[in-house]
């Protein structure tokens, strides 16, 4: 069960660590409070975490604002996850309930969700959510250094 939606803090880098991991994302505590920093200096998006009722995190998303000259600024759901232990509690509606109410906090009118292939489950939280996919792409990545 979710006690509360709350913006992430320094101490919190461990757990969305460990959370980043079950993505597939390997990181550690460091990398991951200087991330949050980061994103905290940048002022254009937020993470935000879901704590169970004993105060641990059990989820969080990330979100930030994308603006592109094709198309009116747009908030891009970068990251969600929620516990293993956790899922299907609710955690994960009530993070994008939060992104939403952010999301439109800032003016904005749409969210963007990208969501790998492989991964249906999510798909169909998403679609359970009340959002529909739009277009299918292919992602090209060239590491400069």
């Amino acid at each position: 069960m979710i006690l509360r939606i709350r913006p992430s803090v320094p101490a919190d880098a461990e757990a969305l660590a460990l959370l980043t991991e079950q993505l597939g994302y390997p990181i550690d505590a460091a990398t991951m409070a200087g991330r949050l920093q980061d994103i905290a200096a940048s002022g254009s998006g937020v993470v935000l975490v879901a704590e169970g009722v004993d105060g641990s995190v059990v989820g969080y998303a990330h979100a930030l604002v994308q603006r592109f000259t094709f198309a009116d600024p747009f908030v891009e759901l970068a990251a969600l996850v929620v516990d293993e232990a956790a899922r299907s509690d609710g955690a994960g509606a009530a993070l994008l309930q939060a992104v939403e109410d952010w999301t439109r906090g800032a003016g904005i009118a749409t969210v963007y969700v990208r969501s790998a292939v492989s991964r249906e489950h999510a798909h169909l939280f998403y679609l359970r959510e009340g959002y529909h996919e739009s277009l299918r792409q292919v992602v090209f990545v060239r590491h400069l250094g």
